[in-house]
């Protein structure tokens, strides 16, 4: 049964005249048949289902009757929607949200196309909306989804796109579907304070502010605030709120619930009743209105308290499993555990307590460890502290896998064997070692290194399993060429020649950068920092002062192309990497030192693999290298460093996306290290996100790359 969908009322008449004088087809408007639908296999009728205005909150009344009374091309419909006539619609819609819907026109089945949508189910009692959704049911994509539906309600489907564009912009401001200040819907619908509240004073039960007593009666006696929510809009100010909850619960709890009628903040409101969270949520949930949902701000706490203890757990766990690793037992349970990627917080927090404390977290981590720790032994030997068992570990890897890669050329080159054994690089090594929890009890000896990598095909099948060259049938002792590792001093002070191969200058002396040796490279750096360099604050960056754009030169002068657009420096690949990591480490010592957070928690960027030991590859696609939280607070940071200070940076696509995606709790910082391989010249700065502030917060911009030029005041 063919079907056209055409939303403007009056062309789908024109069209409905047309086929019906000019065709011989028998042509019927949609909302003159029968029609039903069925959400999740069940008629809509008996399907799940919330009041629109209760999932959503008041606010969507008002927002809606705005857009229909500011719309653009208001005059020129030819019936314009009435903000009384939205109000009535809402007030009575019904929402059901389901994985899949059967449309049925007339006795047929329509198909419909796509995942998302809205159906409008039309009853004059209680209109339903059938939000179809077969992902996350996050509240805000169920109202944007939903739009189509609302705008067909309140016959105005033009306002579908203004109104999800508006939904999308209050998402992007980090509200919460159930409260949306009247601030916020007016500056997503660029009008004056003034014009929103001549839309809200359509609305009695916001004059009188009986829409916000409701949740708050609900606290003190369920069954008047029901009594309230029906005769919401009866009320013609609030001294009539006033007596009718005097006659009912007195005076003083009339008194102090019209005094709180004005406070946005729920959690004084509560504690201004002696009413707990817990009580409040079971209060709302049995009226059916929303309630508050602590996920958020628990998880980004929870991160916090995970980041600062994690050495101390990390310790718990480590040795808790000291008898397994002595056993010589898979140590599987024990890299899962040291993760903590299964401790989070208890659901049930999340609607019962505002905040945690930090004696809550601790109990609940303890009692978490109780479950899943053995068994502890009553003779086991106590173990050396974790970070310096790790770091010895990783000293004897960088040390000794290059050294044994010479050991096995040379040994393969005088047995004349089949297909060579190649020596994976030491961060490789050192990250599958940790991937066996091998890294963690006790140093690594050159004896057990060389056990593992015989049992993980790295060692060749026929050579002995000793580094001494005796053993081995090789002669004399070789010199380790290309053995990196940082250059050493002459007698005088001055630096010898570095060694052959890639290099930079650390304070005037050579550092190798090869594979293997980066590592070095980075604890080198992130020893060297200074009290000053340390010191440099972390959360609040610097003033630029504005730049005065540099004169384009002609293209004669050989230094610009035609046209005069910029040319970006060529980069030194040889150094582009050792630089990067340079700064990082930098970086990371830093940040320890400004939080008292471990790097292995806080560095995300790819480059970590070489600055921890056996650390996981991180991700270059976040957009940030570092991620701290700080209570309530999330900062990114984003290292850019240089062996010079040019005052000139570039963002790429993954940092643009995320510096300018920022949710109201996060802060995203760019560090520029200058001068990052000269201790008595670096200095770290902590510079604004460009897309925090208007005209790119001081920031040049000199190509179309995002290529940002700066001056610090």
């Amino acid at each position: 049964m063919p079907v056209l969908p055409i939303r403007d009322k009056a062309l789908g008449g024109r069209v409905h005249t047309f086929l019906d004088r000019r065709t011989t087809l028998t042509v019927q408007r949609c909302g003159d048949v029968k029609q039903d639908i069925q959400a999740d296999r069940l008629p809509v009728r008996d399907a799940p289902h919330l009041p629109l205005t209760e999932y959503a909150g008041p606010w969507l009344r008002t927002l809606v009757a705005a857009l229909a009374e500011f719309d653009d091309e208001r005059a020129s419909r030819p019936a314009p929607v009435a903000a009384a006539d939205v109000d009535s619609l809402l007030s009575r819609c019904d929402v059901t949200v389901a994985d899949e819907a059967v449309v049925w026109i007339a006795g047929h089945r329509i198909a419909e196309n796509g995942a998302d949508r809205a159906l409008l189910h039309p009853h004059s009692d209680r209109p339903r909306i059938v939000v179809v959704h077969s992902g996350p049911r996050t509240g805000w994509r169920v109202l944007r989804t939903a739009a189509s539906g609302v705008a067909a309600l309140i016959g105005a489907p033009f306002l579908e796109g203004p109104l999800w564009t508006a939904l999308t912009k209050l998402e992007e401001r980090g509200l919460k579907t159930n409260h949306v200040p009247d601030e916020d819907l007016a500056a997503v619908l660029d009008i004056r304070p003034h014009q929103l509240e001549a839309v809200l004073a359509e609305r009695a039960s916001q004059r009188s502010g009986s829409a916000r007593i409701i949740p708050l009666l609900a606290c003190l006696d369920l069954d008047l605030a029901e009594e309230l929510r029906r005769h919401a809009e009866d009320f013609p100010g609030r001294d009539a709120l006033l007596i009718w909850l005097t006659v009912r619960i007195g005076a003083p709890d009339a008194g102090l619930l019209m005094r709180l009628i004005d406070d946005d903040d729920r959690e004084r409101q509560l504690s201004a009743l002696s009413v707990s969270l817990a009580d409040a949520n079971h209060a709302w949930r049995a009226l059916g209105l929303p309630e508050i949902d602590n996920r958020e701000q628990h998880e980004r706490h929870f991160a916090t308290w995970i980041q600062r203890n994690r050495p101390g757990l990390a310790a718990r766990v480590r040795d808790a499993y000291a008898d397994v690793y002595r056993s010589g037992r898979s140590l599987s349970g024990y890299v899962r555990l040291r993760s903590f990627s299964e401790l989070a917080p208890d659901p049930a927090w999340h609607t019962t307590l505002w905040h945690l404390s930090d004696d809550l977290l601790q109990a609940h981590a303890d009692a978490w460890l109780t479950r899943r720790l053995p068994a502890p032994s009553a003779t086991s030997r106590p173990l050396r502290p974790l970070a310096e068992v790790r770091e010895g570990s990783s000293t004897a890897v960088h040390k000794n896998v290059p050294r044994l890669r010479q050991l096995i050329d040379e040994w393969q080159r005088l047995h004349s064997t089949g297909r060579p054994t190649v020596l994976p690089p030491a961060q490789d090594v050192l990250r599958e070692l940790d991937e066996d929890g091998l890294l963690d009890f006790e140093v690594l000896s050159v004896k057990a290194l060389i056990a593992w990598l015989r049992t993980r095909g790295h060692w060749p099948e026929d050579m002995p399993p000793s580094d001494r060259r005796a053993e081995l049938g090789l002669p004399g002792t070789r010199s380790s060429e290309g053995a990196g590792n940082i250059g050493a001093v002459a007698g005088g002070g001055r630096p010898t020649a570095p060694a052959a191969g890639p290099h930079v200058m650390l304070n005037g002396r050579p550092v190798s950068t090869r594979a293997d040796d980066l590592t070095a490279l980075a604890r080198a750096v992130a020893a060297d920092l200074t009290p000053e360099q340390r010191s440099t604050p972390a959360t609040s960056a610097a003033a630029l002062t504005p730049r005065l754009p540099n004169p384009r030169t002609s293209s004669s002068s050989g230094t610009r192309s035609s046209g005069g657009s910029y040319q970006a420096p060529v980069p030194d690949q040889d150094q582009t990497l050792a630089v990067g990591l340079a700064g990082e480490a930098a970086v990371a010592e830093w940040l320890q030192e400004q939080f008292g957070v471990e790097p292995e928690d806080s560095w995300k960027s790819g480059l970590r693999v070489h600055g921890l030991a056996g650390a996981q590859r991180g991700d270059d696609r976040l957009g940030y290298d570092f991620l701290i939280h700080d209570g309530d607070a999330t900062y990114l940071y984003e290292v850019k460093a240089s062996t010079g200070n040019s005052g000139e940076i570039v963002l790429g696509e993954s940092e643009v996306r995320r510096a300018s995606r920022m949710s109201p709790d996060e802060t995203y910082f760019i560090v520029y290290v200058s001068h990052v391989l000269d201790r008595h010249r670096r200095s770290i700065a902590v510079l604004p996100n460009p897309f925090g502030a208007p005209d790119l917060a001081g920031y040049e911009l000199v190509s179309t790359q995002l290529r940002l030029r700066f001056n610090l005041g």
